[in-house]
C-alpha cells in the first residue's frame, strides 16, 4: 500500500488519490475559490503539501498532486492553500510576463483567472510580485484544455527577504491565483498584448517564439 502511494505521488492525479465515494463536495472556501476561477471547473480536494503527504493522504484530508509547489510557506508566495481542480471546459486564465527589464517567462506557472484592470502597480500588490522577479510588461490570455488539472487558491505573503528588498515586501492577498504545472502542455488559444500605462491601454503583441 505505501508504494501505491508513492506512485501516486508521481502522478498529475491518480484515482487512487480521490477521497472514499469520490470527489469530496467542496467546502465554502473552496467553492469560493471555484466561483472566482469560473463555472466549468470541478473540485477534487485540498493538495497535499511535503508535510502532509503520507498520513494526510491515508485519512483522506489531501490528495497527490503536482501542485506542493504552489504552497512554499509563510512568506515565500505562492498560494495559503492548493484547491484542486479539473477544467471541464476551456478557461480564460492571464499572465503578466517581461521580455525586457527583469525578464520571465511567457508560459510560466502562475496565472490568474481573470483580466487585470488598473495598474501594473495596483497588478504587482494585488497578486504579490517582486520586482526582480517580474517587469510587467506584457499580457497573454490563454484558455485551459479540457481536463487540464490545477491548482488555486489565495496568494500567501510574500518577505522582503524574497524580494532581494529592504522594504520590498506584501501581504495575504485575497487574488485567486492559479497555478499550472505544465503550462506549455495545458493551454491553447492565446492572444497577447503589450501594456501601456494601464491595463486598459493594451496594444496587440506578437510574440516571438526566441523570446520565451
Amino acid at each position: 500500500m505505501a508504494n501505491r502511494w508513492i506512485v501516486c505521488l508521481s502522478l498529475v492525479l491518480c484515482a487512487c488519490a480521490h477521497a472514499p465515494g469520490g470527489h469530496r463536495a467542496p467546502d465554502g472556501e473552496a467553492e469560493k475559490i471555484a466561483r472566482k476561477v469560473g463555472p466549468g471547473v470541478e473540485y477534487l480536494g485540498i493538495a497535499c503539501s511535503p508535510q502532509d503527504f503520507g498520513q494526510g493522504q491515508k485519512n483522506g484530508q489531501c490528495i497527490a498532486a503536482r501542485a506542493h509547489d504552489a504552497v512554499p510557506g509563510q512568506g515565500s508566495g505562492g498560494i495559503q492553500v492548493a484547491y484542486v481542480f479539473r477544467a471541464r471546459e476551456p478557461i480564460d486564465v492571464w499572465r503578466v510576463w517581461a521580455t525586457a527589464q527583469h525578464p520571465t517567462r511567457r508560459m510560466g506557472r502562475w496565472w490568474a483567472p481573470e483580466m487585470p484592470t488598473g495598474t501594473r502597480d495596483q497588478y504587482r500588490n494585488d497578486y504579490e510580485v517582486c520586482v526582480i522577479f517580474n517587469g510587467l510588461e506584457n499580457l497573454v490570455r490563454c484558455r485551459l484544455k479540457p481536463g487540464t488539472v490545477f491548482a488555486a487558491g489565495d496568494g500567501e505573503d510574500v518577505s522582503a527577504r524574497l524580494c532581494d528588498s529592504a522594504t520590498e515586501k506584501y501581504p495575504p492577498s485575497k487574488k485567486v491565483q492559479v497555478f499550472l504545472y505544465n503550462p506549455e502542455a495545458e493551454v491553447a488559444d492565446c492572444t497577447d498584448w503589450h501594456i501601456g500605462a494601464t491595463f486598459r491601454d493594451l496594444m496587440p503583441y506578437t510574440f516571438q517564439q526566441s523570446c520565451r
